[in-house]
């Protein structure tokens, strides 16, 4: 598979040919490189399969949280792929006997269902449905008493039990922080990697081309607005404007011929 290397200065030398005076880093390519990345594994997840890049944490504490009907939580380890109907978490587990992920039988492994606090009340109605140990839901939150705050999941059903940790798995987003060493491979299958080089390209290409009067060419721009103001014709006479000048070049004329008379 590429690295981030081999894609990095691929790209800053097709760069170089045209823009020969730029002067991008290789930070910001590495950062169009994540972007770019996490967009082709939206668009092509069907074929690519979200299992392979599927990332397990074995023994994710829960917490309770007393401002908030003692609901159970977790929080998320890292960042999620977001999708819809919150795919990006492929599932969560818990040993219903021990109220542990890592002991107890297998038979004894619950895994959670995904739901939403207005979905939950129509859970509570149906006894089927119903959240309880043996059949838990989780829904994701991301603010409490503010926006974007908190990065969370709760569950329901777990209200009665102690359950100390649960495992869970994640198809985890792309973050250009993580990148820390270039020689790692950019997680896309090889067949990807040509439209992965083609999109940077183009992403770059429109962020260098900058408007003519944002380029600093050198020139002395104080009299810019003197220069700017717009050219002024004079509109052209009215019929009636015509007609009075005629009238009044005639009474010159004939002024002029009556001095001339007077004269001789």
């Amino acid at each position: 598979m590429a690295t981030y290397r081999h894609v990095l200065y691929n790209v800053l030398e097709s760069y170089k040919k045209v823009h020969d005076d730029t002067t991008v880093q290789p930070a910001q390519v590495v950062f169009w490189i994540q972007v770019v990345t996490n967009r082709l594994r939206r668009e092509n997840k069907e074929e690519i399969g979200l299992a392979r890049y599927l990332t397990r944490f074995c023994s994710v504490p829960v917490y309770t949280d007393a401002n908030c009907k003692n609901q159970k939580y977790i929080d998320i380890p890292t960042d999620v792929f977001d999708m819809d109907n919150d795919k990006g978490i492929q599932y969560i587990t818990y040993n219903y006997d021990t109220g542990c992920c890592c002991t107890g039988p297998n038979f004894s492994q619950v895994q959670f269902q995904p739901t939403s606090p207005g979905e939950s009340m129509r859970l509570q109605m149906d006894e089927y449905e119903r959240p309880s140990p043996k059949q838990p839901y989780f829904y994701r939150v991301t603010g409490i008493n503010n926006c974007d705050n908190v990065n969370r999941i709760y569950f329901l059903g777990l209200e009665c039990i102690d359950v100390s940790d649960v495992e869970i798995g994640i198809v985890c987003s792309q973050d250009p922080s993580q990148v820390c060493n270039l020689d790692e491979e950019i997680p896309l299958p090889e067949w990807l990697i040509e439209e992965l080089i083609t999109r940077v390209l183009n992403l770059g290409r429109f962020i260098l081309i900058s408007p003519q009067e944002r380029v600093n060419d050198g020139s002395d721009l104080t009299r810019r607005s003197v220069n700017q103001v717009p050219k002024t014709e004079t509109p052209q006479p009215t019929e009636e404007q015509i007609v009075n000048q005629a009238a009044t070049q005639q009474e010159q004329r004939q002024r002029i011929q009556n001095q001339l008379a007077n004269g001789q």
